[in-house]
């Protein structure tokens, strides 16, 4: 995450920046990541539809779920970026 942002608008950002994609293999990873679509199988070959930049933010999402316990963070960062591409 980006030194001297705040954690929450960082993870916010992040998420907002993965989700710009709506249904692409970086929301499905990120479902993953926290928890939403349990059970769900996906191939891992749709890492190769990514972004180099892509997967580093997803490292970085996932790393604030399992190192940090972020989860309800980036749940609520991910609920925002999805509203926001509603509106």
């Amino acid at each position: 995450m980006p030194p001297g942002v705040p954690r929450t608008s960082a993870i916010e950002q992040a998420a907002s920046e993965v989700l710009k994609d709506p249904g692409g293999p970086a929301e499905r990873i990120l479902a993953a990541i926290v928890g939403i679509s349990e059970g769900e199988a996906f191939d891992v070959s749709i890492l190769d539809a990514l972004t180099p930049e892509s997967i580093m933010l997803l490292d970085c999402l996932a790393g604030e779920v399992i190192d940090a316990g972020r989860r309800d963070e980036l749940a609520h960062a991910i609920a925002a970026a999805l509203m926001k591409r509603v509106q």
